[in-house]
């Protein structure tokens, strides 16, 4: 299993969130954005994001 595989299923949720259950655009990036910075500042170091591939995300 990835180290990150949680976070790699993230788009995709927020996808379906957004088509299925009447998220917008803005919010879906605000709450990936938030969900980002928690999953950094709050769990194990496995779930560190290098800035790079953050970007390469969005």
């Amino acid at each position: 299993m990835k180290v990150n595989s949680a976070l790699d299923l993230l788009p995709i949720l927020t996808d379906i969130l957004t088509c299925y259950c009447s998220f917008s655009y803005k919010r879906r990036d605000k709450e990936v954005k938030y969900y980002r910075q928690f999953m950094e500042q709050n769990c194990i170091s496995d779930y560190v994001i290098e800035s790079s591939e953050y970007s390469q995300q969005v």
